[in-house]
C-alpha cells in the first residue's frame, strides 16, 4: 500500500471525521488537505489545536457516496478513470508540492551545447505514466526509445524528482550517458571515506585534510541574485586544490571510474610526492609541514588513484565539481526543459487545460492526444525559431540560420 491510499485509508476509518474529495474531472487534487504526504503532522497540529480549543479547518467531505472504489489490484479508483492514479506534483513557481489526481507526463527536450546558448528546446519524447511511482523506469524507457530512433544521448540533465532514485546512476552508466544534477538538502555535506584519507562531499572525492569550512556549504536557492550565486561559487571553486581527479573513461558498465589525487594531478604540494616538492603550490598538504620541522611524514591520500565503483554514491557523482562555475554551466541548460514544459502548459499548448485531452478516458487515449498537442508544439516551435516548416526542409540539409531577435528596448521604447 503506497502511503497515498494508508493517508486514504486512515481518513476513511479514523476517529477524526475525516474524508476524502472526489471529483470527476481528472483534474482535481485528491487529498489535497495532506499534500506533501505529511498526513500525520497534521492530524497530530489538529489534535493539538482541538485539545487547546482552538478552530479547527476540517478537510473536505466526499462530493459523491461510494468513492473512493476498491480496484481488483486492491488499490483505489478515486474517479471515473479507472486508470488515473495520484501523482506527486513538485513544489514550483515558489508553491508547495501536491498531489493531483491524474497521469505523469516525462519530456525529453534538447539543451543548447556546453557554452553556448540560443538552441530551441524541442521536444525528442515523452512517455505518460499512470502515477508518479516509477520515474525511474520512465526515465529509461524515454532513453531506450530515443536511442531505437537514432537520437544519441550522452548526457541527462534531470530535476531532483528523479535525482533520488536508488541506483539511476549505474542504469546509465551502463548506457554511457553522463548526469548533471542539482543536490537536495539531504544528500549533501559528508558521506562516508571510500579510501583511508579521503571524504566524500557533495558527490565529489576530497582528501580528508581539506579546511572544514569547506566541508558543509549552503547550496543555490530560488531567488540569489547573480552576485550572491558568484559569491557560492568562488567558495565551491576553493575546494578545487583538494579533490581527486577523473582519470581516463569510467568503465561504463560496472560503473566504474579512477580517480588521481591532487597531488598526483598537480594541484598541492606534498612530502609523500617528492617530484611535487620541485614546485610551490599555493596549497600544501599537511606533510609538507612535518618534514620542514624535521618530524616523521605521515601517510595520506594526496597520491592515491583509487577507484569508485556503483557503491560509492554513483547517484551522485558528475563530471564538474558540484557546486562551482563549470558544473554550473553545465547545470543551468536544464532550464530548456523548463522552458519547453512551459510551451507545452502556457505559451503554445496549454496542454493540462485542454478539454479534448481532459475528457478522455484512459492512459492510450490521453497519450495519443498528448502526442499530437506535443507534435503541435514542436512544429510551431521551430517556425517561430527558423521560419521552416518542417516539411519545408530537405533530408540531409540541416536548418542552422536563426531568425534575428527582435532588438529589445527599454522603458522609454528606445
Amino acid at each position: 500500500m503506497t502511503p497515498f491510499e494508508s493517508a486514504v485509508r486512515s481518513s476513511l476509518e479514523g476517529p477524526h471525521g475525516d474524508r476524502v474529495p472526489v471529483r470527476d474531472d481528472h483534474r482535481a487534487t485528491a487529498l489535497n488537505h495532506y499534500a506533501g504526504l505529511n498526513w500525520k503532522e497534521r492530524v497530530a497540529k489538529r489534535e493539538q489545536d482541538r485539545a487547546k480549543g482552538r478552530k479547527v479547518p476540517e478537510p473536505p467531505r466526499i462530493s459523491e457516496p461510494g468513492w473512493p472504489k476498491i480496484k481488483d489490484d486492491g488499490t483505489y479508483q478515486m474517479s471515473v478513470d479507472s486508470e488515473a492514479y495520484e501523482v506527486f506534483e513538485g513544489s514550483k513557481n515558489l508553491q508547495p508540492s501536491n498531489i493531483k489526481l491524474g497521469y505523469d507526463l516525462h519530456v525529453a527536450a534538447d539543451v543548447s551545447p556546453l557554452g553556448e546558448s540560443g538552441f530551441p528546446p524541442l521536444p525528442r519524447g515523452f512517455v505518460l505514466a499512470t502515477s508518479s511511482g516509477d520515474k525511474h523506469g520512465a526515465l529509461l524507457t524515454m532513453i531506450d526509445s530515443l536511442r531505437r530512433l537514432g537520437v544519441e544521448v550522452g548526457k541527462v540533465a534531470i530535476d531532483r524528482g528523479y535525482s533520488q532514485i536508488d541506483g539511476l546512476g549505474l542504469e546509465l552508466s551502463k548506457r554511457r550517458i553522463e548526469q548533471v544534477i542539482k543536490l537536495k538538502a539531504d544528500q549533501m555535506g559528508p558521506h562516508g571515506t571510500p579510501v583511508p584519507g579521503t571524504i566524500m562531499i557533495d558527490g565529489d572525492l576530497f582528501v580528508d585534510w581539506m579546511p572544514k569550512d569547506l566541508w558543509d556549504l549552503p547550496n543555490f536557492t530560488i531567488g540569489m541574485s547573480a552576485e550572491e550565486i558568484a559569491a557560492l561559487n568562488a567558495r565551491y571553486e576553493e575546494r578545487v586544490p583538494y579533490a581527486f581527479s577523473p582519470k581516463g573513461q569510467p568503465d561504463w558498465a560496472r560503473g566504474v571510474q579512477q580517480y588521481r589525487g591532487p597531488a598526483a594531478s598537480g594541484k598541492v604540494t606534498c612530502a609523500n610526492r617528492p617530484e611535487s616538492l620541485r614546485v610551490t603550490r599555493a596549497v600544501e598538504c599537511p606533510s609538507v609541514g612535518q618534514l620542514n620541522r624535521g618530524e616523521a611524514v605521515q601517510p595520506c591520500a594526496c597520491s592515491a588513484q583509487p577507484s569508485l565503483g556503483p557503491e560509492d554514491n554513483l547517484d551522485m557523482r558528475q563530471r564538474y565539481l558540484y557546486g562551482t562555475r563549470k558544473w554550473l554551466a553545465d547545470y543551468s541548460r536544464r532550464s530548456s526543459v523548463e522552458s519547453s514544459n512551459a510551451n507545452f502548459t502556457t505559451h503554445f499548448s496549454g496542454l493540462n487545460e485542454r478539454k479534448a485531452i481532459r475528457t478522455f478516458l484512459g492512459r492510450r487515449k490521453r497519450q495519443w492526444l498528448a502526442c499530437f498537442g506535443i507534435i503541435a508544439v514542436a512544429i510551431r516551435l521551430i517556425h517561430s525559431r527558423y521560419e521552416v516548416a518542417p516539411s519545408e526542409v530537405e533530408e540531409g540539409h540541416p536548418v542552422t540560420s536563426p531568425v534575428p531577435k527582435t532588438p529589445r528596448r527599454d522603458k522609454d521604447g528606445r
